[in-house]
């Protein structure tokens, strides 16, 4: 609720001068409204995982896409009937009314658990005897969870001084305002979502590795912990080999003809190299969490947005889209070799 009214009230200022972007300032009062509910559906979906039941977070998240796309196609042919455009409002709208589905089928789901008498359910007080006390308890959440929220904070930070920053750059190398942003567009909004999709499958590893590695950790399974982060490991390599040849043999093809863009299909060679690392690293980060290792990945993951930044800044003036597809090659490239050298001495010292 503090971000909602933050984001509300602050959405001018934060429009002007930080996404260099006046006409996104009513999008971001009607997204402020999305951030309590995603919240709370965040934290029941975290339990459910925890549980290793994934059928109610699978459940809202589909529920949600489908609501969002449904708003979104509703809002869209009502305006159009009316003879006039939509707006670029609608899909602020479509997001926020996703999250407020997901939010009520999560909060139904953990209501209908809790009536039914899940002995899982039982007051966190009931857990202090296992520990020293209540206050070691919520130590040790927040130990993981303070670390994971400034990783967040931060990542999205530079993420978005990656965003405001590459437009302004191509313009450096020689483009014009509208040739960047169009470049920018292209990039961002078809050739990464194509390359990002088999990243569903390393996604929906990842969250289930999670509680996995937690657990065996906890009690002590040094086998069951090595046996999943090498099988993880292994696949995730295959997968992303795999894709890479495939999005590097029909890139040109798929640029012509699923985005009508032969830039696309260019871009989507350029990122096909990325996929052994990419989808790698999604599951490493994983498995880390899973060790308790929430700061190094904060860390790790800093470090190679940096490396973005730098190829951004110096790099893209004078190589244009060239230097930005080096930048994101290497700082995976990075972030892979870190993961797994964190990975490897934490293993080596487990014995």
């Amino acid at each position: 609720l503090l971000c909602c009214m933050a984001i509300y009230r602050l959405s001018d200022p934060i429009a002007a001068h930080l996404l260099m972007e006046e006409r996104t300032a009513p999008m971001l009062r009607i997204l402020a409204f999305s951030v309590p509910m995603s919240a709370v559906h965040s934290c029941i979906n975290g339990y459910f995982y925890g549980r290793k039941q994934t059928a109610v977070p699978a459940i809202a998240q589909l529920t949600e896409q489908v609501c969002r796309v449904a708003c979104v196609y509703a809002l869209s042919t009502r305006a159009l009937s009316r003879g006039s455009a939509p707006s670029i409002h609608v899909a602020a709208f479509g997001l926020a009314a996703g999250e407020l589905i997901s939010m009520l089928i999560t909060v139904a789901a953990l209501y209908s658990c809790m009536a039914a008498g899940s002995r899982s359910l039982r007051p966190l007080t009931a857990l202090s005897g296992r520990r020293d006390s209540l206050l070691a308890t919520y130590r040790s959440i927040l130990g993981m969870a303070l670390p994971l929220t400034a990783n967040r904070i931060v990542l999205n930070l530079l993420q978005s001084l990656e965003s405001v920053s590459l437009p302004a750059s191509l313009r450096a190398y020689g483009y014009d305002t509208a040739q960047s942003l169009s470049v920018y567009g292209v990039l961002t909004g078809m050739a990464m979502p194509f390359i990002f999709f088999p990243n569903a499958i390393t996604g929906s590893v990842s969250v289930l590795l999670l509680p996995l590695i937690s657990e065996n950790y906890a009690v002590g399974n040094t086998k069951a912990v090595k046996g999943a982060a090498l099988r993880t490991i292994q696949y995730c390599f295959l997968l992303g080999f795999f894709c890479m040849g495939v999005f590097w043999l029909s890139g040109d093809w798929a640029g012509r003809t699923v985005f009508h863009s032969p830039l696309a299909g260019h871009f989507i060679r350029g990122l096909s190299f990325l996929c052994p690392f990419l989808y790698l690293d999604t599951t490493l980060s994983s498995i880390l969490q899973g060790l308790g290792m929430a700061g190094r990945i904060f860390l790790m993951n800093v470090l190679s947005l940096l490396v973005r930044l730098a190829f951004v800044f110096l790099a893209v003036p004078v190589f244009g889209t060239t230097g930005y597809l080096w930048g994101i090659l290497c700082s995976q490239i990075l972030l892979s070799a870190l993961y797994l050298l964190c990975l490897y001495r934490f293993l080596r010292r487990m014995g």
